[in-house]
């Protein structure tokens, strides 16, 4: 039984391992901007936005305590990002 038990576990702690986002690449580009990558991989692979004349840079970590954190996640393979917004948001 307590063989069972501790295989049980093992297996329920990598599952979980397997299913744990990583925690996104979040860096400060201006008073109260901050940016998100899924990862330092995907940060070094995006292209320029198309939106922007010069591109921003980061300045450095996240402020301390920024609440809004984005989960990256795949949805039927395509990249998603879901972003929690709190009631009474405007």
């Amino acid at each position: 039984m307590i063989r069972a038990c501790k295989t049980i576990l093992i297996a329920g702690a990598l599952t979980l391992a397997t299913h744990t986002a990583a925690q996104p690449l979040a860096e400060s580009v201006g008073d109260g901007v901050v940016r998100f990558h899924a990862s330092a991989a995907a940060r070094d692979a995006a292209l320029p936005s198309l939106c922007l004349v010069e591109p921003l840079t980061g300045t450095g970590p996240a402020p301390a305590g920024w609440s809004v954190i984005p989960e990256f996640s795949r949805v039927m393979g395509r990249p998603a990002i879901h972003v929690q917004v709190t009631q009474g948001t405007d």
